[in-house]
């Protein structure tokens, strides 16, 4: 017979905690202001305009939908990506940089043409030849490679760690982050350690 289908663990937790579409929760910063998540469709969802967006989408998410989230609330984005995912927003936006996150540990993908990922791509994208990154080098080992510690919150299955995203946000002097695919919330942690 057909395997019993799987509950979403998404629905599982949401339920669990009481979450529902488009509720806000507000986790208080350390400078007395704070940072806010609001739950829903990264193309439905309200917002406000923001510095930049931090993100990880889906790699299999479709193109089009990835830039419409990525720059709904920002003119610039620092986005990690792999594959066709790349490959598309290379094409789709104007690309100002790209740098690579190797991971210390090989990752296994269930993936027939790339069974093991070595590598990650950190994207430095604009909507546009008009919008301006502000991008600068944030200290004078800061390279093209980036490599962490902590590459997996494994508590949260196999989110990214928030060491991952104060790298890919230290060269950016940004104070409002948008983040359409939040996940376990890595950028919200690492919007807590910024200096800034």
């Amino acid at each position: 017979g057909e395997p019993e289908p799987r509950e979403d663990q998404g629905a599982a937790l949401a339920r669990k905690y009481g979450v529902a579409n488009r509720q806000t929760w507000e986790i208080p910063s350390k400078d007395g202001g704070a940072h806010v998540q609001t739950c829903g469709d990264a193309l439905t969802v309200d917002g406000a305009d923001c510095d930049g967006c931090c993100t990880d989408p889906p790699y299999d998410l479709e193109i089009a939908a990835a830039v419409t989230s990525i720059f709904r609330f920002a003119p610039v984005a620092v986005v990690l990506s792999a594959q066709r995912l790349t490959f598309g927003l290379i094409r789709a936006a104007d690309c100002r940089l790209a740098l690579v996150w190797r991971h210390r540990n090989p990752r296994r993908m269930p993936n027939l043409n790339m069974p093991i990922m070595h590598h990650a791509d950190v994207l430095i994208l604009a909507k546009d030849e008009k919008a301006k990154t502000a991008w600068t080098k944030p200290r004078a080992d800061y390279g093209s490679v980036i490599e962490t510690q902590r590459e997996y919150e494994m508590q949260h299955g196999h989110g990214k760690s928030a060491e991952l995203v104060v790298e890919m946000l230290a060269p950016l002097p940004w104070r409002t982050v948008w983040d359409p695919f939040l996940g376990s919330g890595p950028t919200v942690i690492a919007a807590c350690w910024s200096p800034q």
